[in-house]
């Protein structure tokens, strides 16, 4: 009796603790990032207008410890009534796993422009996740899970 609870704890406490997958690649999705953050910070309409312009493009490939965040051709966008071009660079960096819970990873990377340090990737569900458009910003950029990867 007392091996099938022990067994039953380590089935429980594995499926309550256990971190979200993150491998596979993911797609920035314009609808889910824009509808939330227009229905629910109070922004410029500028500022949706250049989320709408620039969000749906991005594509990333999560390893166990590499990000790689694919180019895309450049897209022409308005910044204050001015023409210019956004560009979408191929990466590649470390990441770790710094803790999870149930629906959130935090990790830390080794982004060339901006390292970050235990920044928040939440789960809507398995195949949706969003992160905050730069540290300790509100608004969100949503992803879906386009392959499950190796």
């Amino acid at each position: 009796m007392k091996k099938v609870i022990a067994l039953f704890s380590a089935l429980f406490l594995n499926n309550v603790y256990a971190c979200p997958n993150i491998i596979g690649t993911w797609q920035s999705s314009n609808e889910l990032s824009v509808k939330h953050n227009k229905e629910n910070l109070d922004l410029e309409p500028h500022t949706i207008k250049f989320m709408n312009d620039v969000f749906g493009v991005l594509k990333i490939t999560f390893t166990e410890n590499v990000v790689h965040m694919h180019s895309a051709p450049t897209k022409k966008i308005e910044i204050k009534g001015k023409p210019h071009d956004f560009t979408y660079e191929e990466l590649r960096y470390e990441y770790k796993i710094e803790s999870c819970n149930k629906k959130t990873l935090f990790i830390s990377d080794q982004n060339p422009y901006y390292q970050s340090k235990n920044e928040p990737i939440t789960f809507i569900d398995k195949d949706t996740y969003w992160v905050p458009t730069m540290p300790g910003s509100d608004e969100r950029e949503y992803f879906v899970r386009i392959s499950k990867g190796i």
